[in-house]
């Protein structure tokens, strides 16, 4: 299961990113924004031990003052040596998630506060706004993966949808998903900082997961940050392997 959500994670970073900073390659995809941020210049690749592929799509990142290279599976040995060699550090590595769709928890909002989907003329900006201070993402970056840069289809089953919370006018927190493969992936929860400890974040996870039970689907995944772990953990989440990452920064 570890490996099916990793594999479900490049394949919403396939389908997601446009081709104004990537490149897809059957054995990598590559982004590259020469911003100072290892998710502004990463490669995931497709097979862990595929050494002269690494090679190919480290060659651009080797320029970037910060990259990451992300595997779906522990690398071998030699690939690991070949980082080093590189100058990256780590491993360090991601909990990769799911959940039982019937055994998720509910959740609910605090009032004053909206739940909804955003389509062609949502504000894209503020959604872009909330990546950047929860992740503290240069924002060309949080951009690259947000509605400014891909088009949203308001059809039920759409395969991307993005969603928000909102406080009157204002998104306070923000929510992805992506169905592939039979499961529904969750990406980019991100609330404001001050918008914190309110159940925000927990709510972006699970209703639309619960829009995905609708439609038919039995599993909702995602890979967990150190801040949320414990949230997902108790909306019914349960760990199921590593996503495996190694950084490198110019001296």
């Amino acid at each position: 299961m570890g490996y099916a959500i990793a594999h479900h994670m490049e394949q919403t970073f396939r389908g997601v990113f446009t081709r104004q900073f990537v490149v897809a390659e059957d054995r990598f995809i590559r982004l590259l924004t020469g911003e100072p941020h290892p998710l502004g210049n990463f490669a995931l690749m497709s097979d862990a031990a595929d050494l002269e592929g690494i090679r190919v799509a480290d060659e651009p990142l080797q320029s970037a003052p910060v990259s990451s290279i992300l595997f779906k599976s522990p690398p071998s040995p030699e690939v690991h040596d070949y980082l080093f060699g590189q100058g990256y550090a780590g491993p360090s590595a991601t909990p990769a998630m799911a959940v039982d769709l019937e055994r998720l928890t509910s959740t609910g909002l605090p009032s004053g506060y909206e739940f909804g989907r955003l389509d062609a003329g949502s504000d894209a900006e503020s959604w872009v706004d909330v990546l950047t201070a929860c992740f503290k993402l240069p924002r060309r970056i949080a951009a690259v993966c947000s509605p400014l840069t891909f088009a949203l289809d308001a059809a039920p089953d759409a395969q991307l949808q993005c969603f928000a919370v909102l406080k009157g006018d204002q998104t306070v927190a923000t929510s992805l998903m992506y169905f592939s493969d039979g499961l529904a992936g969750i990406y980019n929860v991100a609330t404001l900082p001050e918008e914190r400890g309110k159940g925000l974040g927990a709510h972006a996870t699970a209703e639309p997961l619960r829009q995905a039970q609708a439609l038919g689907y039995r599993v909702g995944i995602l890979q967990a940050s150190a801040a949320g772990l414990p949230v997902y953990q108790r909306l019914g989440f349960a760990e199921f392997g590593k996503v495996p990452s190694y950084v490198r920064k110019q001296a």
